[in-house]
């Protein structure tokens, strides 16, 4: 029976040893941690293109993407915690949100929805003003 105890190895390490498994001995160990730096860079950390065609999009690096999917449950779940925590904050947060807003944004749509017909009559003022001067 043994009292070996393993030794945990990196992702870095696991990689590091397979590849030496496949190809023995053609890298050193120096040239093998650059190729793996390299190419976790690219994968992990480099901008991505959706594909390779005329109207492709740049996508952010993989790494964020994981990041935004861990991340989004957890802030979700806090904001949810911070409203049922915080009923009145937000009530009244809500409240002068839509008293303030509301106010302003239904002067904007009278506004805009009067603006062509005050053109018009402003227009039609000016049009009337010059034509009974002369």
């Amino acid at each position: 029976m043994s009292t070996v105890i393993a030794e945990k190895l990196t992702f870095e390490e696991k990689m590091k040893l397979r590849i030496k498994d496949g190809i023995g001995d053609l890298l050193s160990d120096e040239d093998l941690s650059k190729m793996i730096n390299t190419a976790m860079h690219d994968i992990f950390l480099k901008e991505r293109k959706s594909s390779e065609h005329y109207n492709a999009k740049t996508l952010p690096p993989f790494l964020h993407e994981i990041v935004k999917e861990a991340m989004e449950v957890r802030v979700k779940s806090a904001v949810s915690e911070y409203i049922k925590d915080n009923p009145d904050c937000v009530q009244l947060s809500v409240t002068k949100v839509v008293q303030e807003g509301a106010g302003f944004a239904f002067v904007k749509a009278l506004n805009a929805l009067f603006q062509q017909d005050l053109a018009t009559l402003q227009y039609n003022i000016q049009s009337n003003l010059q034509n009974n001067r002369y």
